[in-house]
């Protein structure tokens, strides 16, 4: 599992404008506006689904969307990942995936699991552990200055999770804009974002 950034308005080093123009502006780039997904894949392989938090106090910052019903949309108050979030993930996507995958694997329910996670604080919080205990989860932590080398979802995975974002991002809107030579126009309004 990891935590990973990712800008609501997604940059892109591509560029478009017309022949001869002298200057393209890259829309966004000084945009900082994040949400955190939350991923996490078995030993498998398997993507687990995503946990999204967002940035507000109450529900009303999360975005109206029907997002994939395994998905957990959450907030915090400045869209980090935290204890209280950390702790969503374990009952809304880990603990199901999990009896999910015992009972299609005949696994008996009390089969110890193993989550592998990195040193980030809201993973080492008691709350967190004692979580993990409740649901036979045991936890091992990647060494602090080895994630780059050791943590799956380093290695692969939020790479081309960002990019395909930036990529599919950038190409709805522009494919979106009517025919017309006038400039194409980025609504990166929060509300048109979310």
């Amino acid at each position: 599992m990891d935590e990973t950034g990712v800008r609501i308005v997604p940059s892109n080093d591509s560029t478009m404008t017309k022949k001869g123009s002298k200057q393209v502006e890259i829309i966004g780039l000084d945009d900082k506006r994040q949400i955190t997904a939350v991923m996490a894949c078995s030993l498998t392989g398997e993507l687990l689904p995503i946990q999204l938090v967002y940035g507000g106090k109450t529900e009303k910052c999360h975005p109206r969307y029907d997002f994939p019903t395994d998905w957990h949309i959450t907030h915090s108050p400045n869209h980090w990942a935290n204890t209280a979030t950390t702790i969503e993930w374990i009952e809304h996507i880990l603990v199901p995936f999990l009896e999910k995958k015992k009972q299609d694997l005949q696994i008996p329910p009390e089969q110890p699991s193993l989550c592998i996670l990195d040193l980030f604080r809201a993973h080492r919080v008691e709350e967190v552990i004692d979580v993990f205990k409740k649901h036979n989860i045991r936890v091992t932590f990647v060494p602090g200055g080895c994630t780059g080398e050791v943590q799956p979802l380093d290695l692969s995975g939020n790479v081309e999770f960002k990019a395909e974002l930036n990529t599919s991002w950038y190409a709805s809107q522009i494919t979106d804009q009517p025919d017309d030579p006038a400039p194409i126009k980025i609504d990166v309004r929060l509300s048109a974002l979310k």
